[in-house]
């Protein structure tokens, strides 16, 4: 089972501030402030640069969410960016809950707007659980926009900063 998710975030900085933003490790940490054991990784080549983001949340979950995934969550966040042109950066991601049966996967794009950037990001959820999944993707639906808002606000601090 997958469930489509589409999100974006605003933030009032152009699109190769935002990208700076997005590959720094200042703004990664204040991204993982809220776990446990954080670790990022930033791995420039040429026109690519690789952002691995490791972080452990000691997050409440519903009954549900806990039997999937345990009372703390590992998440491993990669992402994939060809900045061959800055204003139009885009990436490829993906989102493991370590041995949780749930992977986020998609892509980014930076989008210029006249008082900012946009940052968009279209992918799918799956949890490899038959009878829960469609529940679970549902959740993992709502819990992305929550987090876009959470690292919408850290961003625009970091870039105001």
């Amino acid at each position: 089972m997958t469930t489509q998710l589409s999100a974006s975030v605003h933030f009032a900085a152009p699109p190769a501030q935002v990208l700076a933003m997005l590959c720094d490790e200042s703004y990664l940490a204040a991204k993982a402030a809220d776990s446990i054991e954080p670790s990022f990784d930033v791995k420039r080549e040429g026109d690519q640069v690789s952002v691995t983001l490791t972080r452990v949340w000691p997050k409440e979950l519903p009954e549900l969410a806990a039997r999937l995934m345990g009372k703390t969550i590992t998440i491993t966040e990669v992402q994939h960016w060809d900045v061959s042109n800055p204003d139009l950066a885009h990436a490829t991601f993906d989102i493991s809950f370590g041995n949780a049966p749930v992977k986020i996967k998609g892509t980014m794009q930076l989008i210029a707007m006249t008082t900012g950037t946009e940052v968009r990001i279209d992918g799918e959820a799956q949890v490899a659980v038959p009878i829960f999944g469609k529940s679970a993707e549902s959740m993992i639906s709502s819990e992305l926009v929550h987090v876009m808002e959470r690292e919408q606000v850290i961003g625009q601090t970091w870039l105001n900063s």
